[in-house]
């Protein structure tokens, strides 16, 4: 038998708050709104999880991994910065690049896809990765490198220098440097218990 598939939150990370008909609400920066247990739960595990997983200005030699070896089992890292819910939708919004009508079940995904097409010709790269990393905020990166791509991807020191300049430009991410980042289903495992007030 197949172990079940698991989520990558603890189980009260999905309490999900419903209408008067008992239909899920659509939310802002969650598919659906949190009740309050739900966003107290998500912040305890993102406060356990950035402690035990900080993101890194150096990948750790360890965590580097290999595209082309289906059975490297490392947990996935990305190498850039960190964006906002709305810094993502102003970028989007700002520069007419979303779809309209959008509704907003998938409009963060549907924004940092195209985000990512957008700044790939920006900066003449092959590919801008994208995905929610363990940050205490609900928060996204933008990366140039994953630690499985690093390996055929890493651009000379002047090169990556220029890519991570526009895109902080493009972005208005001011002085933020690109940092290593872990992948939101890569933080704790769920049975980390909850912290205590």
């Amino acid at each position: 038998m197949a172990p079940a598939r698991t989520r990558p939150l603890p189980p009260d990370c999905y309490d999900y708050q419903l209408d008067a008909h008992g239909c899920l609400i659509p939310g802002k920066e969650t598919r659906y709104k949190l009740t309050e247990k739900g966003e107290t739960a998500f912040r305890q595990w993102a406060k356990i999880s950035l402690v035990a997983k900080p993101p890194m200005d150096q990948l750790d030699p360890k965590y580097r991994g290999n595209f082309e070896d289906r059975t490297c089992s490392l947990p996935t890292l990305y190498f850039g910065f960190v964006v906002t819910y709305d810094q993502v939708l102003d970028f989007a919004k700002a520069r007419n690049l979303l779809p309209d009508p959008l509704g907003t079940n998938r409009i963060v995904s549907t924004a940092l896809s195209i985000i990512s097409s957008y700044l790939q010709y920006k900066c003449g790269v092959d590919e801008i990765h994208y995905n929610s990393v363990v940050s205490y905020e609900r928060k996204y990166v933008l990366a140039i490198y994953t630690n499985y791509t690093i390996g055929y991807d890493q651009l000379v020191d002047e090169d990556e220098r220029e890519v991570l300049d526009i895109i902080r430009n493009e972005l208005g991410l001011g002085s933020q440097q690109a940092k290593w980042w872990w992948s939101r289903s890569q933080g704790l495992d769920q049975r980390i218990p909850p912290l205590q007030p």
